[in-house]
């Protein structure tokens, strides 16, 4: 989304969370290599392939890979605070039966109780997860997620990038079709659709723009997404899509959660981790940003058009009756 008070392409107006203080771990190019990361403690306990690791100082950890299969993507999930939320994640993750074969990174953010359910039970064979320490002032937002996605991709070796969210699920041909698209047109940028629910399962069918908190605003932004054919009564499915450079009204929306990037992309373009007043104010996200930096650098983009997202609503983005976390900050 655009600073508040300039034009905006039609998208959503979700925050960007702020990054934790960058971190940039070396490639482990081999079993042995370590790579630095923020964290207290890396811990995988379940048989298959994991990383394991040795607490270092406040704030970072040593983490030592093992040698793994070669797999064709990385999925990556950020969690905190929602152990059940995470496990449900993580049971969609595993219906997912893409070409070439796939691992689930996930990135528990300084919790307890997610490190607890990771510990203690069996976990696939593909997922391997890392607990990832605070160093004194690092809180919850866009930017310590930016943070955390782009160490992930630092640390996977598969050519493909995706990202579940903790609060989402996918449709069991979400990655097949989206490396699909990828094979047909050769992009390095390929999203899915996806379908909006309420937290308790029912499809989101208001015609209101969930991420607008004022009623008036919120009518008149469904409206408009309704006019470029991104939402229509009737249904949850929502066509996200990210319009080229120079297209009149644009379309600017895609959630982090319907992309398949590649992870030299990523490396090239990451997540940006810079948010302000102005950011905070048109609830801007790091999804957001994203999409902005590639229309500018015109990257080719593609669309599955199937909606393969089984978006939740009550995130922060979109949650203005509770404090998401009490750590929370827009522009910390």
């Amino acid at each position: 989304m655009s600073p508040a008070g300039a034009p905006r392409p039609a998208g959503r107006g979700r925050a960007v969370p702020p990054d934790p203080a960058p971190v940039i771990p070396a490639r482990p190019a081999d079993a042995g290599a370590a790579v630095s990361g923020p964290a207290a403690e890396h811990g995988p306990k379940a048989p298959g392939p994991r990383a394991t690791a040795v607490a270092g100082p406040a704030g970072a950890v040593s983490v030592t890979p093992e040698r793994r299969t070669a797999v064709a993507v990385t999925v990556v999930t950020i969690t905190r605070t929602r152990p059940a939320l995470l496990a449900r994640a993580l049971a969609s993750a595993q219906t997912q039966s893409p070409p070439g074969g796939f691992e689930h990174l996930v990135v528990a953010d300084d919790c307890e109780d997610t490190h607890a359910l990771l510990r203690g039970r069996e976990l696939p064979q593909n997922v391997r997860w890392l607990l990832a320490g605070r160093g004194p002032g690092e809180v919850s937002g866009p930017g310590r997620s930016s943070r955390l996605r782009n160490m992930a991709v630092r640390i996977s070796e598969s050519p493909w990038i995706a990202f579940l969210d903790d609060d989402n699920e996918w449709e069991p041909d979400h990655l097949t079709s989206l490396l699909e698209c990828a094979r047909r047109t050769g992009h390095r940028a390929v999203h899915s659709q996806l379908r909006m629910f309420h937290p308790d399962g029912t499809p989101y069918l208001e015609q209101l723009d969930p991420w607008t908190a004022d009623e008036d605003a919120a009518r008149a932004e469904y409206a408009r997404m309704r006019a470029r054919g991104v939402v229509a009564p009737g249904t949850c499915v929502r066509r996200d899509r990210l319009d080229p450079l120079g297209a009149p009204d644009p379309v600017v929306s895609v959630d982090t959660g319907e992309w398949l990037l590649a992870r030299e992309l990523l490396l090239r373009l990451p997540f940006r981790d810079d948010f302000d007043a102005a950011d905070e104010a048109a609830r801007t996200g790091e999804d957001d940003k994203l999409a902005a930096d590639l229309r500018r650098a015109r990257e080719p983009v593609s669309c599955t058009g199937l909606p393969t997202l089984r978006y939740y609503l009550g995130g922060y983005s979109n949650n203005f009756a509770s404090a998401f976390d009490p750590t929370f900050s827009w522009r910390a």
